[in-house]
């Protein structure tokens, strides 16, 4: 079951899709989930302004391929929505595939979802993908290999994207006190993303669908 955030009313005003980084939906009940995610977050900023409905799509060990599926999911089930934030590509990346092969599949899949969204007159903002945390140097292989494919992926991201969405990057703002595991943002990362997409969205509601990139 996705998770409503905030207001008790049925309608939904912002949807978040992605993966763990977004939310654990097929891990239980809220206070059961491993680590805080920035819905939460993001729910308690924009309450300070009309108290709207965050849904929390996000699930635990996702891939793009599935964006989509999900985008029509919601468009059908709540279709008053207005602002999508969408965070795809970890699990992706995760393979050892070819870092071009493996970005184009990310890429093609993200959009599909968000032509579909624009074509629904939605509003739409975009985070790109962080770094793993190494916390020891002994594997300094392992993160230069990390950080050259998430840079690879995330200019691509820039590129296809950033004429006609409004981008967030996240991965240079996460440090490793920011981290919970090698891979999940802890509660003050989790606040981190929030507030980085709280500043976004603020410019999406000012201008309408922002067409450059915001933090990149």
């Amino acid at each position: 079951m996705l998770t409503t955030l905030l207001s008790e009313s049925p309608r939904v005003d912002y949807i978040c899709l992605g993966d763990s980084i977004t939310g654990w939906n097929n891990f239980g009940n809220i206070s059961t989930w491993p680590f805080p995610t920035y819905p939460s977050y993001l729910a308690e900023k924009l309450s300070l302004r009309d108290n709207p409905s965050v849904l929390n799509a996000g699930i635990a060990g996702d891939l793009s391929i599935n964006a989509e599926k999900m985008v029509r999911y919601c468009l059908g089930h709540f279709p008053e929505a207005k602002v999508y934030v969408i965070g795809y590509g970890t699990n992706d990346l995760a393979e050892e595939e070819d870092i071009q092969v493996v970005s184009g599949k990310i890429i093609g899949s993200l959009e599909k979802a968000i032509d579909l969204l624009i074509r629904a007159e939605k509003k739409v903002v975009l985070f790109n993908v962080p770094y793993l945390n190494f916390p020891f140097p002994s594997i300094g292989k392992a993160k230069k290999h990390d950080l050259r494919r998430k840079d690879y992926h995330n200019q691509k991201l820039v590129e296809r994207f950033s004429s006609k969405l409004t981008m967030v990057d996240i991965c240079s703002h996460l440090k490793p006190q920011h981290f919970g595991d090698t891979l999940h943002p802890n509660a003050e990362g989790a606040e981190l993303i929030a507030s980085l997409i709280y500043t976004a969205l603020e410019k999406v509601q000012q201008v309408g669908q922002a067409t450059t990139s915001a933090g990149l």
